[in-house]
């Protein structure tokens, strides 16, 4: 006997209940010209205020130029560091203890490397600015950079690579091999 096929059943949903409608807000009154705040005074500008803002506002702007002075030279560097027969392995690695500006090797050590980048020559020079708290800092961020890769022992050489670039002249690049 042939089967004939029955519709599901569908069933019923109850109804929604129905949204009750919202409340009409009463019309805002026309304000009255006690009824406004007064717009803000403008701090008036003293010679000391004015010294604050300008103070400011190079900063923000001579640190925006070192960070992309920086970028620019660790640039310059990796490319340097290439060109000698090295191998990038990493740039900015940062951790906890600092950053490590360039880790390369040359397929038997590894060298961590530290980049200076100065526009102005009559400013410290690239070299000198290496402190012995920043040399702790690439050694413990040496550490943790070996311990993240999983890195057997290794030589471990760390270079300085300073560059003196004043704005509309080439820069000279000076590298110092095992500084610490």
């Amino acid at each position: 006997m042939p089967t004939t096929a029955t519709p599901p059943t569908r069933t019923a949903t109850p109804p929604r209940a129905a949204t009750p409608p919202r409340a009409a807000t009463p019309p805002r009154a026309a304000a009255s010209p006690r009824a406004t705040t007064p717009p803000r005074k403008a701090t008036p500008t003293t010679p000391g205020n004015a010294a604050a803002t300008l103070t400011t506002t190079l900063r923000s702007r001579a640190t925006h130029h070192n960070k992309s002075l920086g970028r620019k030279g660790e640039a310059l560097a990796a490319q340097y560091l290439e060109s000698q027969g090295l191998t990038i392995l990493d740039t900015n690695y940062t951790c906890r203890h600092g950053e490590l500006d360039l880790v390369a090797t040359d397929g038997q050590t590894l060298i961590v490397c530290e980049v200076k980048t100065r526009s102005d020559p009559s400013f410290e020079p690239p070299a000198a600015a290496l402190t012995p708290r920043q040399a702790r800092r690439i050694r413990e961020s040496t550490e943790s950079w070996l311990t993240l890769h999983h890195v057997p022992w290794v030589p471990i050489r760390c270079d300085l690579v300073a560059i003196l670039w004043p704005p509309g002249d080439p820069p000279t690049l000076d590298h110092r091999r095992a500084i610490l």
